[in-house]
């Protein structure tokens, strides 16, 4: 059970990735960083884009309710887009407090 949510987690945040690079707002260099730091300190990708300050969670916010309002419609290769994009956290009652640690431990270390 565990492997299917970490694969869905992943789908997903390949499917953010590759959404800012067709949108120009994110380099293909700029994506395999993030999946690599996402990767290495446990961060899920919006995390990582937030604190490298390479996108804003506007901007996240954003594509987050662009992808739930396609949720029911097929994509062009007929496959279905995720309806749980903007769920890609888990259900912890400490994540507002650990998103903020992490972000500050990021800030640290990028300035």
């Amino acid at each position: 059970m565990a492997s299917a949510s970490i694969s869905k987690s992943r789908s997903l945040n390949e499917d953010i990735l590759q959404t800012l690079i067709g949108q120009g707002i994110l380099s293909e260099a700029q994506a395999e960083v993030a999946r690599r730091d996402s990767k290495n300190m446990s961060m899920d990708i919006e995390e990582v884009l937030v604190a490298r300050k390479w996108v804003s969670e506007d901007v996240l916010s954003g594509l987050k309710n662009h992808e739930t309002e396609q949720s029911d419609a097929s994509r062009s290769d007929g496959t279905r887009t995720s309806a749980a994009l903007s769920d890609t956290h888990g259900s912890s009652d400490d994540y507002g407090f650990n998103l903020s640690r992490y972000r500050t431990w990021m800030r640290e270390i990028l300035d």
